[in-house]
């Protein structure tokens, strides 16, 4: 599932809506500590015949070597092991050997379980404050998350775990579910110290949601496309929004001056698919509360509630496919944030005559060889491609891979004569034209949308426009930048 796929089927939360999402790092450590661990192991065969021995009568341990025919020395040092797993004792007035409640509990048996002191490792989770295993998921180190472009969250609080958080239960289910051993087979006992900790990333999807009807904010995680609830919690209770600076960007409402641009006109156009935006949000929330009761129907096996959950749910489909088709033909409606990357593949895929890009900034992760010999197939199919970028003379701060990919669309411009890519030098609007069918107006930032660590979540807001006359008008003004 992609990431984009994810934030679709995530957009369903009861009177919210999700302004904005992207990969992350959670904060892990990996910790290497030393512990009292009880652990099932194969029972030494010199102490399995032993003790069989003192349970067939044999009460020396002159008879013990005489039956086994092994040097005093070595049945010396196994009876004192014996005496010290309390197994064995001896007669207070002879040497008698005398079999304890738990030697005879361990005759026969071919495991014992016994503590030592051993290193282990586990993964300690940042957020939640506790040991935890996430199966074959592989962690990152700080350094791979950068390259990959991942944020990484800080733990709350920002320091490593101590002693006294690492329960010894949850140590001991993490060792087992790491090792894939049955329960009891090896128990932490208590932690005695930790010898290291370093620091780990778990990638993970933010997905940050604004109330309709109010100014609050809520910042979910999915984990292998899932919601974690406990990750939500721990954040909020943490007050994760304040104390990360990847969303301080948050406080901030973007919304396009689209109005400014074309007048008063597309304002109301706005407004009224507004109305449907808000409607359909709350269609999909009542939906998936809906899937919800269903499934506690099914389980309860009620054939009654059943029939009738399930006659208010598909009610709800009908409702939110109408109110999905109305806003599909409105001329004018919002454009949610995970349609963004959809909208541009498909305009750079279908465009007929002309394709108009405006983009502060080009990243390697969206202009790579793909997305180039895409604009290339573009191009040789007759399309006028017109890319305009920069917030300056300069980009301050480009990374040299991004560097490289601005200039490999830069060349690439000047082998292909359909293809205008243009340094504007003061391109905060983030646009894009498709033939005379639409246009876009937001505040996605197309060519650098899928991550740069060192730039802060921000609300994103788009809308599209779909009536012939405006989009031609809307093209030609943009296009006079480019003269």
């Amino acid at each position: 599932m992609t990431l984009d796929e994810i934030a679709k089927r995530l957009d369903n939360r009861a009177g919210y809506e999700l302004i904005t999402y992207g990969e992350v790092g959670l904060p892990m450590f990996g910790v290497y500590a030393t512990a009292l661990v009880l652990e099932s192991q194969e029972r030494n065969c010199i102490e399995e015949f032993t003790l069989r021995a003192l349970s067939a009568g044999l009460d020396t341990s002159a008879q013990i070597q005489g039956i086994l025919g092994l040097p005093r020395s070595i049945i010396d040092t196994t009876l004192a092991d014996l005496v010290r797993q309390e197994a064995l004792r001896t007669a207070s007035d002879s040497d008698q050997l005398l079999l304890t409640e738990r030697g005879k509990q361990l005759v026969g048996a071919t495991a014992v379980v016994s503590p030592s002191e051993q290193t282990i490792w586990f993964p300690f989770d940042g957020l939640l404050r506790r040991p935890k295993w996430y199966g074959g998921t592989a962690f990152l180190k700080p350094n791979e998350a950068k390259e990959q472009g991942l944020p990484q969250l800080k733990a709350i609080p920002t320091r490593g775990p101590a002693v006294d958080e690492l329960s010894a239960a949850d140590v001991s289910e993490v060792i087992r579910l790491a090792v894939g051993a049955s329960r009891g087979e090896r128990e932490v006992l208590r932690v005695v110290t930790i010898e290291k900790r370093f620091r780990q990333f778990l990638p993970a999807v933010a997905l940050v949601y604004r109330a309709l009807e109010r100014d609050d904010l809520q910042v979910g995680f999915a984990i292998d496309g899932r919601i974690s609830q406990e990750h939500e919690l721990a954040f909020a209770r943490g007050g994760g929004l304040e104390r990360q600076p990847i969303f301080e960007g948050l406080q901030e409402k973007v919304r396009p001056p689209i109005d400014d641009v074309l007048g008063g006109r597309v304002a109301e156009m706005v407004e009224a698919a507004e109305a449907l935006r808000k409607k359909a949000a709350r269609v999909t929330t009542s939906r998936s509360a809906l899937d919800m009761a269903s499934l506690a129907v099914v389980r309860a096996q009620s054939g009654a509630q059943r029939a009738e959950a399930a006659a208010a749910e598909e009610q709800a489909r009908d409702e939110l496919a109408e109110v999905e088709a109305n806003l599909q033909k409105a001329p004018v409606r919002p454009l949610p944030v995970y349609e963004h990357p959809a909208i541009l593949d498909e305009a750079v895929s279908s465009a007929a005559k002309r394709l108009l890009i405006l983009s502060p900034w080009v990243r390697r992760a969206v202009v790579d060889d793909a997305f180039l010999r895409n604009l290339q197939r573009a191009c040789e199919r007759g399309v006028r491609v017109s890319i305009g970028f920069g917030l300056g003379e300069a980009d301050l701060g480009e990374k040299a891979w991004d560097a490289e990919a601005r200039r490999k669309l830069e060349n690439l411009s000047k082998d292909v004569p359909l293809l205008e890519v243009r340094r504007l030098g003061n391109t905060h609007a983030k646009v894009l034209v498709k033939d005379s069918e639409f246009f876009v107006i937001t505040s996605f930032n197309w060519l650098s949308f899928r991550g740069d660590p060192s730039k802060p979540f921000r609300e994103e807001w788009g809308t599209i426009v779909r009536d012939p006359i405006l989009v031609d008008d809307f093209y030609a003004e943009i296009m006079k930048r480019f003269a």
